[in-house]
């Protein structure tokens, strides 16, 4: 019982040293986009969340304008049109 009261303990002081325990306690950062033909709500929680939501929402649309069948210039669109065509390896993936 000691032994799991000490471990106890020193997961507290850990997560109180790291700033774990601030991430509770902020509120999260959302923010929802279309794209992909849907509804997308991206969350991020801590110091850089802002920042986190940007770098996602950047590279959700990076990847719609890639692969969708929407944007008539995407790779996956290219293709259903003319029936050929060469991937970047990304897409081939």
């Amino acid at each position: 019982m000691k032994r799991l009261l000490s471990g106890l303990l020193l997961v507290l002081m850990l997560w109180q040293m790291t700033g774990c325990s601030q991430l509770r306690t902020k509120e999260p950062v959302k923010r929802e986009i279309f794209s992909m033909d849907t509804r997308i709500t991206i969350t991020c929680y801590g110091k850089e969340a802002e920042a986190a939501v940007d770098a996602a929402a950047v590279e959700i649309e990076r990847l719609n304008k890639l692969w969708s069948i929407g944007v008539d210039t995407s790779e996956v669109s290219q293709i259903n049109q003319s029936g050929k065509g060469a991937l970047s390896e990304e897409t081939e993936e």
